[in-house]
C-alpha cells in the first residue's frame, strides 16, 4: 500500500477522490501516490478506502466489500428501535454480500 502523507495548507486547490468537493487553498489534506498513477488527494477529514490504496484488482474487490461491510454495521449500531427488523434484514444482506464477494474473489485465484 501507498504511504498517506499530511499536508498542513494546500498550496493549489485539489478534487477530494472521496466526496468530490474541492479541496480549498490553505486548508489541510492529505495526499498519497503510487508508481504509475496520479496523485489522490482527500480533505483531512474524509477517509480513504482501501481500495483506493491497491493497485490489485482482487484486493480492490475485497477492500470495497469490507468497507461496505463495515458502513452497514455503522448504520445497524444507530438504528431506531422501531425499525429494528429492516436494519436486521440490511446488516444481513450486507454479510451475505460481502460473502459473495470473497466467495469469488476465492473462485478466481483457483
Amino acid at each position: 500500500m501507498a504511504r498517506t502523507h499530511f499536508v498542513k495548507k494546500a498550496n493549489k486547490q485539489w478534487t477530494c477522490r472521496t466526496c468530490r468537493q474541492p479541496i480549498e487553498i490553505g486548508k489541510p489534506y492529505k495526499w498519497f501516490k503510487m508508481r504509475y498513477y496520479p496523485k489522490f488527494s482527500y480533505h483531512d477529514t474524509c477517509t480513504i478506502p482501501k481500495a483506493h490504496m491497491t493497485t490489485s484488482e482482487h484486493l480492490g474487490n475485497l477492500y470495497g466489500a469490507q468497507d461496505d461491510l463495515t458502513a452497514s454495521v455503522n448504520s445497524f449500531r444507530g438504528f431506531a428501535e422501531t425499525d429494528f427488523a429492516g436494519a436486521v434484514t440490511d446488516l444481513i444482506s450486507a454479510v451475505e454480500e460481502a460473502e459473495e464477494m470473497a466467495e469469488q474473489e476465492y473462485e478466481s485465484y483457483t
